[in-house]
């Protein structure tokens, strides 16, 4: 959830989140978020190799090619 700073501010306010923890949705890297149940916040860095097999199967993004380089074999 990649947010512009105006937009992290509401949502922290919105969702009662730290400084420390808005970093993980102001421009964010793809792959890295929050996970937010009830009152526990947990941030996440998940970055994944792209030139995989298993990065192809579970890419979800809509505007890459999934033709992409070669996959490196696991």
């Amino acid at each position: 959830m990649n947010q512009a700073p105006d937009d992290a501010n509401d949502i922290a306010r919105l969702l009662h989140i730290s400084d420390e923890e808005k970093r993980y949705i102001e421009n964010a890297e793809v792959g890295s978020g929050l996970l937010i149940a009830d009152k526990v916040v947990v941030p996440f860095n998940n970055t994944f190799p792209q030139d995989t097999e298993l990065f192809r199967l579970m890419d979800t993004n809509p505007n890459s090619s999934k033709q992409k380089a070669p996959i490196k074999s696991l």
